[in-house]
């Protein structure tokens, strides 16, 4: 599953923030990261029994998992895992993106795979007329409504091949990615934890 940020663009967009700790008793924590007299990608990490709540310029989401949960997230290195940590989320950002969007340029790698596939089990190649045809077919009924996931459903779901055949019949592809917010807020969870333990970050 793909996504923009990278741990590199991250470290940019945090290398001027400083940590302030309003509140450090056992798991009760609450800390703040951000350049100073600037409110420009700040974010707080907020822990209580079993809880870590990120809030602040990018986002809000909620995770549960263990008691201490600098302890879920903690090591010394910028690595995050996000299909396992959200899969511990009890809520979502405040922007609405959520965890995954749809990606259409998976969708149209999977409807390509399908296409080869059918070459190859039919002993076709990309310049026969058949081959040609079906995928001018599946450009002007499935390709050229791949920016919406209904749209690009429907249009598998309602897609033949020479008037009977149900292509994509067993289409079974995950088209999603994680957004852009929920990847800088795991990696922020991440890099607060290993500041606040006084670990130096790695990548």
């Amino acid at each position: 599953m793909k996504c923009e940020l990278t741990k590199e663009q991250f470290l940019r967009d945090i290398k001027r923030h400083e940590m302030t700790i309003k509140q450090d008793d056992g798991v009760f924590r609450h800390i703040k990261f951000s350049i100073p007299n600037n409110s420009n990608m700040h974010f707080y990490l907020t822990t209580w029994p079993n809880h870590l709540c990120i809030s602040g310029d990018m986002g809000t989401m909620v995770f549960s998992r263990i008691n201490d949960m600098f302890e879920f997230f903690g090591g010394g290195e910028l690595e995050v895992n996000p299909s396992y940590w959200a899969q511990k989320s009890m809520s979502e950002s405040q922007f609405g993106c959520g965890i995954e969007e749809w990606d259409s340029d998976a969708f149209e790698e999977a409807v390509m795979d399908e296409y080869n596939n059918y070459l190859e089990e039919n002993d076709l190649n990309e310049d026969d007329e058949q081959a040609v045809e079906l995928l001018e077919q599946m450009t002007d009924e499935i390709l050229d409504y791949s920016e919406s996931d209904h749209e690009a459903y429907v249009a598998i779901n309602n897609f033949y091949y020479d008037s009977n055949y149900n292509f994509f019949e067993d289409f079974r592809y995950n088209c999603t990615k994680y957004t852009y917010h929920y990847m800088w807020l795991i990696h922020a969870i991440k890099w607060g934890v290993i500041k606040y333990k006084g670990v130096d970050v790695t990548i």
